[in-house]
């Protein structure tokens, strides 16, 4: 799949989200058919450190750790620094970077995205909500900005509850707040 392509009406939309754990051969595999692969890294350091991630990372279409995940893959000493590092390694990095919102890169343009404004209970989940809003917003072909302002959204308004559980934002919450439609408290209501 190709970022930012809007699918065909007859496509089935579909990605293969991993923490990186899958084989090299299925991300190929996938890709070959057109899935969208997307890894997120997960705070380990034998696996940020590994030769084997940095081999996987040539073979997916999106990678976004948060920012101490990183820091610790790239050695670097600032989200920019990191951002350059990883850029050299796979097609498109979306590095999260909590109440700073997110840096990423793709196709030689870096983009940084603020957070949205929220009163954060508690932030478990924040991260696996801002990965669905982003491959949310991909696999319906939307610009890549707006694909990062979606996964923004859908990870701040996560922070609104207690426990990841209960905290997952709708598509159709993420375009009404797209739109302007909707208030960001009628968001997190469970509904």
């Amino acid at each position: 799949m190709t970022i930012g392509r809007e699918p065909s009406p007859q496509s089935t939309l579909r990605a293969l989200f991993t923490f990186g754990e899958v084989g090299i051969d299925l991300c190929r595999e996938a890709r070959s058919r057109g899935i969208l692969v997307y890894v997120d890294a997960h705070w380990n350091l034998d696996h940020l450190r590994s030769s084997y991630l940095r081999e996987l990372l040539q073979h997916v279409d999106v990678f976004s750790p948060n920012l101490p995940e990183a820091l610790e893959i790239t050695g670097a000493g600032s989200a920019e620094e990191a951002l350059d590092g990883l850029s050299r390694l796979c097609r498109c990095v979306a590095i999260k970077c909590g109440s700073e919102g997110c840096l990423a890169w793709r196709d030689g343009e870096r983009i940084a995205v603020p957070a949205i404004a929220v009163q954060a209970v508690e932030t478990t989940g924040a991260g696996d909500n801002f990965n669905a809003g982003l491959i949310y917003g991909l696999l319906h072909g939307y610009p890549f900005e707006r694909c990062l302002r979606y996964a923004n959204v859908a990870g701040g308004l996560s922070t609104q509850v207690l426990g990841g559980c209960g905290s997952g934002v709708r598509a159709a919450d993420l375009e009404a707040w797209s739109a302007g439609t909707i208030p960001p408290s009628h968001l997190v209501d469970g509904a």
